[in-house]
């Protein structure tokens, strides 16, 4: 799995991530396809690559009609950090985005490609759950323990 952080996250974020964690890659939007590229282009090279899931605070995405149907048919999963992730300073964030990344990982590798997900900003972690509008099928426990062993 790679996670790609969106420009709307510190460049920071994904470099600090990669210190602990080594079954996952990180990357940021900037480092591939420059500073202010839309978000058109941004799903168009991330369809391109089958592990990429984009991190991002970005919910507009979804209720944006051209946008939305930019991401549906680049069919990449995304993560949307929601309910506050944007007020809170940068170190904070990394701390409770590394509290959440076992369920992140979790949920990749429960579902398809194609499915979006709502991070909430709360220390009570759960699992999480595809949004409604999302293409979100399970994947068969086959397939997810093939993931599981890619990772390792």
């Amino acid at each position: 799995m790679k996670l790609v952080f969106d420009e709307n996250l510190p460049p920071a974020l994904p470099a600090a991530l990669a210190l602990n964690e080594q079954s996952v890659t990180f990357a940021h939007t900037i480092d591939l396809v420059g500073p202010g590229a839309s978000d058109e282009e941004i799903f168009r090279v991330l369809a391109a690559d089958r592990k990429a899931v984009l991190v991002t605070l970005d919910i507009r995405q979804t209720r944006t009609p051209h946008v939305r149907k930019a991401l549906e048919d680049s069919g990449i999963t995304v993560v949307y950090l929601v309910d506050g992730w944007a007020d809170i300073a940068n170190l904070t964030r990394l701390e409770l985005f590394v509290r959440w990344f076992p369920k992140i990982v979790e949920a990749m590798a429960s579902y398809e490609r194609g499915a979006w997900f709502e991070v909430p900003k709360s220390r009570h972690l759960k699992p999480l759950k595809p949004m409604p509008q999302s293409r979100s099928r399970r994947r068969d426990k086959r397939k997810s323990s093939l993931l599981k062993d890619e990772q390792v």
